[in-house]
């Protein structure tokens, strides 16, 4: 009994999969800057701003397994992002999760504002070329004006 999915469940699943392949490529985007980025990847996630000491620095090797294979750092690295662990920033003494759910509320008003603006501008559009013609329509559709769909690749849509 082969029967194909429902054309709205094909639409969900073809968006989470290509949710979860953005997450990975980001992800492991940020897990290769870490280790190609010249100097000590001990010395990058502490910053210049932190405290250094031998006791840290060690905490962070243990912590990130920086003294195993790298294969075996990129597997750990994924498996504590599949399980939510974001670790935590030794420039702000916190978890980054908690950091993260600090700045939701300032990100969604920035984003809400941009909507508002974006459809206020779109409707002064619509109203001021509404029974214009087709030239002068087309002069306020250039793509500074409106925004694009996002990219189909993956590639494109993490950046």
């Amino acid at each position: 009994m082969n029967r194909r999915l429902p054309p709205a469940v094909r639409w969900l699943l073809h968006r989470a999969v290509g949710a979860v392949l953005v997450l990975w490529g980001a992800a492991s985007l940020a897990f290769l800057v870490l280790h190609l980025v010249p100097g000590d990847p001990v010395t990058t996630l502490l910053g210049a701003s932190a405290t250094d000491s031998a006791a840290l620095r060690e905490e962070i090797l243990r912590e990130y397994r920086l003294d195993d294979p790298l294969a075996v750092q990129y597997v750990a690295f994924l498996g504590r992002l599949a399980t939510g662990d974001l670790g935590s920033s030794y420039q702000q003494q916190q978890p980054v999760s908690l950091i993260i759910g600090e700045q939701l509320g300032d990100t969604a008003q920035l984003s809400l504002s941009a909507l508002v603006l974006l459809v206020a501008g779109a409707l002064v559009t619509a109203a001021a070329t509404a029974g214009r013609r087709r030239r002068v329509r087309g002069g306020c559709r250039g793509p500074s004006w409106s925004p694009s769909p996002p990219p189909r690749s993956g590639s494109g849509s993490c950046c």
